[in-house]
């Protein structure tokens, strides 16, 4: 079971999301995705600073990852509507207007 405070590293992050490694990368430089930077013992014994991402904001993104491809499908199986249906979707919303 997963603690709330949980934190996993980039390599963790990214086999957890599905993505590369880089992809998770760009989702803390562009602000998606929060990260904290913190000093862990390295394999050496020297530290190194990590880059530790909450399991709850992980989850998220995929959440909304998964939202927007769901979005895409339907939009890319959607046929384009024809100009008498849009005339007559104005016109319906105009009538509602009044």
């Amino acid at each position: 079971m997963e603690r709330p405070d949980e934190r996993l590293d980039i390599p963790a992050a990214a086999v957890r999301l599905g993505r590369p490694i880089h992809a998770v990368y760009h989702l803390i430089r562009t602000g998606q995705l929060a990260s904290e930077k913190v000093r862990v013992p390295g394999r050496d014994g020297r530290s190194v600073r990590k880059h530790m991402i909450r399991v709850q904001d992980l989850d998220a993104i995929d959440r909304l990852r998964s939202h927007d491809d769901h979005v895409a499908a339907i939009r890319a199986a959607a046929t384009p509507l024809t100009e008498s249906q849009i005339t007559r979707i104005r016109r319906a919303l105009e009538v509602r207007r009044q």
